[in-house]
Parts: structure tokens; C-alpha cells; sequence
């Protein structure tokens, strides 16, 4: 690898030596592979579940990953993915057009949905944030035991048909079966919701909480992980 490195760059041995210190050298190694592992993330071919305009995102941490957005006549739809899992957002009233940062959930009401966990989070329906501290359910001694049953607030019918309006929308023009089997997942969740009846979990509200129950009886459902494939 060195000798690779040093016939890239042109020097000898000692003009590096002269011209870069031992720390700088090392930076300059890592920097190089860095260039290459972009390089070569070009060159990766994006699995046949995720459609061709998503962008392709590069992290240290996880590898990489892929985004998309659909704006629709009532909402838009914002993807998340990888090999392995899917997130989708649905949102109502909105488009999903700015940066992927903080500020894209701001002002927006829709569903979180993620692959892993089969399950619905809803957002922006209220100003309440689960607190443990504040809002765990207490033994006799006060300490903390678990989260209350029932979300503190409710989402209406109509709320859900809109959710299921966009879905409908985001439908008919995904081009990929796997859009197509976690968006039909949602639509069937939001069909099973009772709004007034949202369970609690550390993120917020959701339709159901991932007890062992649900988990053993196999109840939770990966309709991406399991059934991706690459061309």
C-alpha cells in the first residue's frame, strides 16, 4: 500500500519525508483511502428494491445509505434505506424538499415507519415529547417501572384518511416492489389504527408497542430485510 501510495503522488520516498512530517503522512494515507472507498461506492450497484434517482449517501459509521423523496398533490412520502431496513415518512400537507436535517420534520404531521420495527410513530399531531422521568409509571417506592399504556393524546379519522389519501398517491408512482410492500404495510396499519387509543414508547405515540408478546408470536413483520435483492 505504501509503495501504491507513494507512485500515485509522484515523490520519491524522500521528497515525502521532506516535504510531510510522519503525522502528515498517516493523514495523507487515510485521506487516500477515503478517496478510494468514495471511488469505489460509485461503482456499487444500488439494490433492485431502491429506485435509480435515490441519492446514494456515504457514512464512516454505517456505510451507506440511500434518500428519496415523492412530492404529491397531498402530502409527500421521504425515504431512508439500505440493504437491510427501510424508513419511510409520510407526511400531509407538506413537501419534502428541504435538506435532511433538524428542520425537514419541523411543522409537519404524518407517520414514521420503519422496517425493523413494523410499527407507526406519529408526528406532529401534538406538542407532547415523552419524558421518562416525568411520565413513567411509578412503583410504591417512586422509582420508574415502565411507560403508560395510553398516548396522552389522540389522532381522529380523518387524520388517518388523510395519512392514507397520500399513501394512496405515493402508490401510483412507486417503481420498485419493495416501495410497494412496506408502503401497502403502512395503508394496512393506518386501516387497523384507533386513533384514539395510541400506545406510548420512548420516541412518542404509536399504533402498537413492541412488547415480548409481539415479538414471539412473530407478529412484527420485515417486508424489506427479508426480501431485498440486488441486480
Amino acid at each position: 500500500m505504501k509503495r501504491w501510495l507513494l507512485d500515485q503522488s509522484g515523490y520519491s520516498e524522500l521528497d515525502m519525508l521532506v516535504l510531510y512530517p510522519s503525522d502528515m503522512i498517516k493523514d495523507l494515507h487515510l485521506f487516500i483511502l477515503l478517496a478510494l472507498c468514495t471511488g469505489l461506492l460509485g461503482c456499487t450497484p444500488t439494490p433492485s428494491d431502491i429506485p435509480r434517482d435515490a441519492e446514494r449517501l456515504w457514512s464512516l459509521k454505517g456505510n451507506y445509505r440511500w434518500e428519496w423523496n415523492r412530492n404529491l398533490e397531498h402530502g409527500c412520502v421521504a425515504w431512508v434505506a439500505k440493504e437491510s431496513y427501510a424508513v419511510v415518512y409520510v407526511f400531509v400537507d407538506a413537501q419534502c424538499d428541504s435538506a435532511r436535517d433538524s428542520t425537514f420534520f419541523k411543522d409537519k404531521m404524518g407517520v414514521d415507519y420503519s422496517s425493523f420495527s413494523d410499527q407507526l410513530l406519529f408526528m406532529g399531531y401534538s406538542s407532547w415529547k415523552p419524558d421518562y422521568s416525568r411520565d413513567s409509571i411509578k412503583d410504591e417506592n417512586g422509582k420508574s417501572i415502565g411507560w403508560p399504556e395510553r398516548c396522552p393524546y389522540s389522532v381522529s379519522q380523518s387524520q388517518i384518511d388523510a395519512l392514507r389519501v397520500v399513501l394512496t398517491e405515493a402508490l401510483e408512482v412507486t417503481v420498485t416492489d419493495g416501495e410497494q410492500r412496506i408502503l401497502n404495510r403502512v395503508d394496512k396499519r393506518l386501516s387497523e389504527t384507533d386513533g384514539s387509543a395510541l400506545r406510548v414508547s420512548y420516541l412518542g405515540c404509536v399504533d402498537v408497542t413492541n412488547d415480548r408478546a409481539r415479538r414471539e408470536t412473530g407478529e412484527i413483520v420485515d417486508l424489506w430485510g427479508d426480501n431485498l435483492q440486488s441486480d
